[in-house]
C-alpha cells in the first residue's frame, strides 16, 4: 500500500505544480496585453472592467512595441505605471527590455516616447530585477544591444549618460562592449557629456580600454582630451620606451624622423610633461648613448640576408608598432604579440618578457636598462 500512496502524493505534486503554471498569469491580463498590441480600446476597456492589471498584463509595453499610441493613451489614464517594468518581472522580456520607453526608442517613436515621459515614464528608471542587473537601465539596455537609434531617442529624452548600472559600471563601458557600432556610440555618450576617466568594476576606463580599439584613443583625445598634465598609470613607462625605439628607427631607417615629425610632435604635446622628465634626466642621454653603441655593433655584424631581416624587423617595429602609437594612441606593446613582432623586438634586444599596458615591471632597453628611477615612477594624477 505504500507504492500506490507515494504515487499519489506524486501525482497531486505534479498537478499543483500543473495548476500554478496555468494560473501564473490569469486569462484576464493575457486577453489586455493582446487588445493592448491590437489596439483595440473596447476590448481593453471591458478587460479592465473584469479585472486586468493593466501593470502586471505588460499592457502598456506591448501597445508601445506595436506603435499603438492610442492604446498608450488609454492605459495611462487607466492608471498604468509606465514605469512599472522596473519591480514586476513575471514574464518575458525581463528588466529594461520590457520598458515602455525602451520599446518605443527602439522602433525610433519619437512622439511616443516623448508622451510616455510627460506622463511619468522615467528615462533613468532601473530594474530591481537582479538577472538584469548588468544591463540595468534602458539606456544601457540599447548599448547592450548596439542599438545606435535607441540610445540616441533616449538621451533625447533625459537618459543619463553616466548613470552607472546596478552593478556599478559607467554606460561607456558597456557601449565599448557592444555587438556593433561601438564607436558609433562611444562618441554619442561623449558628445553628450559622458566621462571617458569614470572608473568601471574592473577599475579601468574606457580612456584606458580604449587603447586596444585602433583608431578609437584619437577619437575619445578629439572629443575629451586629457587634462593638462594627467596620464595613466602606465604611460611614463610606455613614454621611456618609445622613446628609446624611436632613437632606433631614426638611426635604421632612412628618413624616419621626418616621415614621422607631425605625428611625433602631436604624440609629445599630449605626453609632453612625461617626456620632458624622462630627456632631462642625466640618465637619459647616456642610456640612449648605450642603445646606440649596442644597435651599431648589431648592424655591423649582420650580413647578406641576416642584414636585410635585420632591416626587415626594424621596420617591422617602426611602422606596426611605434607609427600607430604616434597617430592613434594604440599600444606600444600588446598583450600577446605577434611571432613576427615579437622576433623583431628580441633581435634589436628588447625586453624578452612580454610587455603590456598594464606592466608593473619597466621593460629593459635597447642597449641597457631602465634606470631605477623610471621603472618606480607611478603616477595616477599628475606624472
Amino acid at each position: 500500500m505504500r507504492y500506490p500512496s507515494k504515487a499519489l502524493k506524486i501525482c497531486v505534486a505534479c498537478l499543483a505544480l500543473v495548476s500554478t503554471a496555468v494560473h501564473a498569469e490569469r486569462n484576464i491580463d493575457r486577453d489586455l496585453r493582446n487588445a493592448s498590441q491590437a489596439g483595440d480600446l473596447n476590448e481593453m476597456e471591458r478587460q479592465l472592467k473584469l479585472g486586468a492589471d493593466p501593470n502586471v498584463a505588460y499592457a502598456l509595453w506591448a501597445a508601445a512595441e506595436a506603435g499603438q499610441l492610442p492604446a498608450v493613451q488609454f492605459l495611462l489614464a487607466h492608471g498604468a505605471d509606465p514605469n512599472a517594468w522596473t519591480r514586476i518581472a513575471i514574464r518575458l522580456p525581463r528588466g529594461p527590455a520590457a520598458s515602455p520607453l525602451f520599446a518605443a526608442a527602439r522602433h525610433g517613436n519619437r512622439s511616443m516616447l516623448t508622451y510616455l515621459k510627460s506622463h511619468g515614464a522615467d528615462p533613468n528608471a532601473q530594474t530591481t530585477d537582479p538577472s538584469s542587473a548588468s544591463c540595468s537601465t534602458a539606456l544601457i539596455e540599447a548599448l547592450c544591444e548596439g542599438d545606435l537609434t535607441a540610445a540616441q531617442l533616449l538621451i533625447e529624452a533625459g537618459a543619463n549618460v553616466n548613470r552607472r548600472s546596478s552593478t556599478g559600471d559607467p554606460p561607456l563601458q558597456f557601449a565599448l562592449r557592444a555587438p556593433h557600432d561601438r564607436e558609433s556610440l562611444v562618441e554619442l555618450l561623449l558628445h553628450h557629456g559622458a566621462d571617458p576617466d569614470a572608473k568601471g568594476t574592473r577599475g579601468d576606463s574606457l580612456r584606458d580600454d580604449a587603447r586596444l580599439i585602433p583608431g578609437l584613443p584619437a577619437l575619445v583625445e578629439q572629443i575629451k582630451p586629457l587634462a593638462p598634465g594627467k596620464m595613466r598609470q602606465e604611460e611614463p613607462l610606455e613614454v621611456l620606451a618609445a622613446l628609446h625605439y624611436k632613437s632606433l628607427c631614426d638611426m635604421g631607417l632612412p628618413g624616419y624622423a621626418d616621415q614621422v615629425k607631425a605625428d611625433y610632435a602631436t604624440w609629445r604635446k599630449a605626453q609632453a610633461e612625461v617626456i620632458a622628465r624622462i630627456e632631462s634626466s642625466p640618465d637619459y642621454p647616456q642610456e640612449q648613448a648605450s642603445a646606440k653603441a649596442t644597435f651599431d655593433e648589431q648592424r655591423a655584424q649582420a650580413g647578406g640576408v641576416e642584414a636585410a631581416q635585420f632591416a626587415q624587423s626594424l621596420h617591422q617595429i617602426c611602422e606596426g608598432r611605434l607609427a600607430a602609437h604616434f597617430r592613434n594612441g594604440a599600444p606600444l606593446f600588446e598583450e600577446a604579440p605577434d611571432p613576427q613582432a615579437q622576433q623583431a623586438i628580441q633581435t634589436l634586444a628588447a625586453p624578452q618578457t612580454t610587455v603590456t599596458t598594464t606592466v608593473r615591471k619597466a621593460p629593459s632597453v635597447v642597449g641597457g636598462s631602465v634606470p631605477a628611477r623610471y621603472g618606480a615612477e607611478r603616477t595616477t594624477g599628475n606624472p
